[in-house]
């Protein structure tokens, strides 16, 4: 459970009348490989959080970024009119809580052989129980987990394993993860301490990030901004090899979750647009992913025109926006 919260910075509120704040999360050190979990004794790690709540919101969203994003893939720092999620989601009326998974930007950095995904899942599953009790400074009535990529994948995990939250968005994910983009993006990991020495240079090896001038991957190029891909390319954050090692055998959670589920993916997203499913044709990738929730209480999935893997980033992103907190309002 958590041990306890810190305001690390004072409450601003801004004029569309919702208050962010920074927090960090005490958790204990914990372990967790499929069902067993060890705890580290007499360690704590932290995360790093910003809580956003308009006025009267009940319904909060707990952000899970993607290998190599932290909390900025959420709240875009370049324009963050057309590409924050987070002032979107507020707008809409709903809380976020965007956070900096374990081992990424101001969060903890433990041994990167410590962090699996079960790992993630069982923190984010802490941070759930947090805001339902308002540890946090509210208590919120309705949890909905949102994900991308990667950060999809701990959401599932969590939601299959705790079946805890209220709605369960994963974006830029299914099953088929196409082995093209799987190659490059691993192809395209190397330590990020030696990729970036001034930003990473005390991280172990463990931790990876992508290779300077790679980031181009996660785009659909003729809709995306070159500035919008340099500001990533200065903003980008790490994954842990562990974590991506583990990541595949999360994927089964799938089958435990009884939360309705929205699925949301680019159209020319090479991770989940493949020789089995196929982009162009959404009612047939529909009826294929849908077979992977058999427990859902409804299960939903759309597919983002002129979109790649990055669809926050793209120049359609409040498109992308507007359908998903659309769906969240009304499951």
């Amino acid at each position: 459970m958590l041990v306890g919260v810190f305001v690390a910075t004072p409450a601003r509120v801004g004029a569309d009348s919702r208050t962010c704040k920074s927090v960090q999360l005490p958790v204990p050190a914990n372990v967790v490989v499929g069902p067993v979990g060890v705890t580290i004794p007499n360690q704590t790690w932290t995360i790093s959080a910003q809580l956003c709540t308009p006025a009267g919101a009940t319904t909060v969203q707990l952000l899970q970024s993607g290998a190599t994003y932290g909390r900025q893939y959420w709240d875009f720092g370049y324009d963050p009119g057309t590409y924050s999620y987070v002032r979107n989601a507020n707008a809409a009326g709903f809380a976020t809580l965007n956070v900096d998974r374990l081992g990424v930007g101001e969060s903890s950095h433990p041994l990167p052989e410590l962090i699996t995904t079960a790992t993630e899942a069982s923190i984010a599953h802490l941070l759930v129980s947090a805001l339902r009790s308002g540890r946090l400074g509210v208590a919120f009535s309705r949890v909905a987990l949102v994900g991308h990529s990667y950060g999809s994948v701990v959401a599932l995990a969590e939601a299959g394993t705790y079946r805890d939250v209220d709605s369960l968005v994963l974006t830029g994910l299914d099953h088929e993860l196409g082995l093209p983009f799987v190659t490059s993006f691993t192809a395209s990991l190397v330590p990020a301490a030696l990729d970036d020495p001034r930003r990473f240079g005390s991280l172990p090896l463990g931790y990876l990030t992508t290779r300077a001038g790679t980031r181009a991957q996660f785009y659909y190029e003729p809709d995306a901004d070159p500035a919008v891909i340099a500001h990533d390319e200065a903003t980008k954050q790490t994954v842990t090899d562990m974590e991506d090692a583990s990541f595949p055998a999360s994927l089964p959670d799938t089958l435990g979750i009884t939360a309705p589920v929205d699925v949301v993916v680019g159209q020319h997203d090479a991770l989940v647009c493949g020789v089995v499913e196929d982009c162009t044709n959404p009612l047939s990738l529909v009826d294929l992913e849908h077979t992977f929730y058999p427990a859902a209480a409804s299960f939903t999935m759309t597919v983002i025109r002129d979109a790649g893997h990055d669809l926050n980033l793209q120049r359609n992103a409040p498109q992308t926006f507007r359908m998903i907190n659309t769906w969240i309002a009304t499951h």
